[in-house]
């Protein structure tokens, strides 16, 4: 499979929904955080540039994607019937959980669904509150960390003179696209792949932002622990976390997993994170509005019970 075309890659996304219909929660106050996230609505993302080739992908746009989601389409009200519609009704969902639970490893599976293009999780483009992020000035610079980075489209994004950015991922056909497309970028000297199992890996540094989507979901429920462990492990005493969580309840299997706020706080707070501030992802795309939160926590050693 060829990689997508600099126009397929900037404009295309393809997504799974999930609906969740409670208001922002808000943990503990950030204001100044939450002042620079309200004020970037009016400020469009930069977009990437990334060398033209041919594809043989399909893609899909959000109005394609739109049937993936729960009944009740793409409003922020939903009724019970949009809360607990399985992700599996699409077909893709339910091949890559056949494929993956069907590996001789972990790895195995996830190799498979990107050797098939079974990567429904794929937006083809940066996430659209990275850039975001990025231009509200209010990130930690240094060394960041993208795990489950697949293309490497947010690793692209947030790399720059003062941040360096390593993006990992189980499957080695996912790091080798990923350095095709993003070898010739301006900014490629920030940023760097590795085909490496998350939970056995050993960074030779510390970092001081770790970015986490698409990753926590996909984790069996029973290695949650692990992965705060792992979180701690690997980022500075007062690095910062930011999560983007899917609020997906009632299904009988994964991946993706049923995931809440509370299964985030369930495993971080033991380890030493507080939440800065936990709201409505406003910049997620046209399918996923209403149904994402960004969440920022820092790490307070003295906190850690474990």
């Amino acid at each position: 499979m060829l990689l997508p075309t600099a126009s397929n890659l900037l404009n295309r996304a393809f997504s799974f929904s999930f609906s969740f219909s409670s208001p922002p929660l808000l943990l503990s106050p950030c204001f100044y955080y939450t002042r620079r996230i309200q004020t970037l609505k009016s400020t469009p993302p930069k977009a990437l540039t990334a060398p033209a080739t041919t594809t043989t992908t399909t893609t899909t746009n959000d109005a394609a994607a739109a049937p993936i989601m729960a009944k009740g389409g793409g409003g922020a009200d939903h009724g019970e019937g949009d809360r607990y519609r399985d992700p599996s009704a699409n077909p893709k969902v339910a091949r890559l959980r056949e494929l993956v639970s069907a590996g001789d490893a972990t790895a195995d599976g996830w190799e498979k669904c990107w050797d098939k293009g079974l990567t429904p999780w794929d937006l083809g483009r940066p996430t659209p509150v990275v850039p975001q992020l990025v231009q509200s000035g209010t990130l930690p610079k240094g060394r960041v960390l993208v795990p489950g980075c697949g293309l490497g489209y947010d690793v692209v994004a947030f790399a720059s003179p003062g941040r360096f950015v390593v993006g990992l991922d189980i499957s080695d056909t996912a790091i080798r696209k990923a350095k095709e497309w993003s070898s010739s970028l301006p900014n490629a000297n920030f940023f760097t792949f590795m085909a490496e199992d998350f939970f056995i890996w050993q960074p030779t540094e510390l970092f001081d932002l770790i970015f986490d989507y698409t990753f926590f979901c996909a984790i069996d429920p029973s290695m949650r622990s692990a992965w705060a462990r792992k979180i701690r492990d690997i980022l500075k005493p007062d690095g910062e976390l930011i999560t983007l969580i899917y609020v997906i309840t009632d299904q009988q299997e994964g991946p993706p997993y049923n995931t809440t706020v509370a299964d985030y706080e369930e495993v971080l707070s033991p380890v030493g994170f507080k939440a800065l501030f936990i709201e409505d992802n406003e910049f997620a795309v046209g399918p996923r509005k209403g149904r994402e939160k960004v969440g920022r926590w820092k790490r307070y050693k003295k906190l850690s019970s474990l």
